[in-house]
Parts: C-alpha cells; structure tokens; sequence
C-alpha cells in the first residue's frame, strides 16, 4: 500500500476512472451527492487528490480544491477493500486534516471527528462566511452552520489545521 500526491494533470488522468467510480458510488448515498458533474470537472477543478493504491487499485482518495487555503472537496474509499479501504481513509484523513480543512455533516462528521481526530480541530462557525465565502446561518453551538448547497439546506461543520489559515484565528 502507497500514498501519493496527485497534483499535475497526467497524474490525476492515470487513475481518473477509478477515483469517478469510487466518488460516484460513495456519493450517491450523500444527500446533494457529488458536487462534481464530470470525470473532467473532477479533474479541471481540484488542485490536489491524495491516493492510498494498493497493487494498482484504489483503497481511499481525499480530492482538494484551493479554496481559503487547501479544502477537501470530497472523499471515499473503495468499498471492495472493506475494512482495509475504511481503515486507509481514516489514516489518510488523519494526516489530511493537519494541513488543510474540510466541511463535513450527515455521516461524515461523526467519522471525521471520532476516527480521524476531528473532535480537536473543529473550527469555529463565525469564521465560516470568511472561509467559505458565503452567508451562512451560525447555530448556537459555535461550531455548526446551516448553508444552501444544490438547493438542499445542510447543516455542517468545518473541521481541519487553524495554522493553514493565516488571517482566521480558531476558538479553543
């Protein structure tokens, strides 16, 4: 098993098929699905994907976008690894999350924030119309927001590094 950071053109088209696939299957049980339309929207409009192969297949990927710093845009794991293909993400997420920052809600929070050591980099919500650029709706808690996303109100959290984000302090 080896991890690479894809980020040049050519390196990403090597294993386009097989990250759409995995991105597709995994997305279709996510409420406002993948917010990419194409293999080459995926391709054209990220700047970086983290891939854990194993023998020329694909166990998990983590896809950014440069967007207020290095932001997650989406991520999976090849479900015919199993526990294996969960146990890659968890590692590769762990690591991810050190140097950039994701939006997660609906089952992905409670994975990113118990099994990838979320639960310590949780960013504060005030900062999210900042980060995201957008007007969003700040719950009590201090951490989720309520934003429109493909038409669907959602509740998220962002969680990742505060020392990637120069300008934004994070509450404790």
């Amino acid at each position: 098993m080896s991890v690479h950071a894809l980020e040049a053109r050519d390196q990403k088209l090597a294993v386009q098929a097989q990250c759409w696939d995995v991105l597709q299957s995994t997305y279709l049980r996510v409420p406002g699905g993948l917010h990419f339309e194409s293999e080459q929207a995926l391709v054209n409009k990220t700047s970086r994907w983290d891939v854990v192969m194993d023998d020329g297949k694909l166990v998990a990927l983590v896809v950014y976008k440069n967007k207020s710093g290095l932001k997650i845009s989406a991520f999976a794991y090849n479900r015919a690894f199993r526990e294996h293909g969960k146990a890659a993400l968890q590692q590769l997420l762990t690591r991810c999350l050190q140097y950039s920052w994701v939006e997660v809600s609906d089952h992905a929070e409670p994975f990113v924030l118990e099994q990838c050591r979320g639960e310590q980099l949780r960013i504060a919500n005030l900062y999210a119309p900042q980060l995201l650029k957008s007007d969003v709706e700040c719950d009590h808690d201090g951490f989720h927001y309520f934003r429109t996303i493909q038409g669907q109100s959602k509740r998220k959290l962002m969680v990742g590094n505060p020392n990637r984000f120069p300008a934004v302090a994070v509450a404790a």
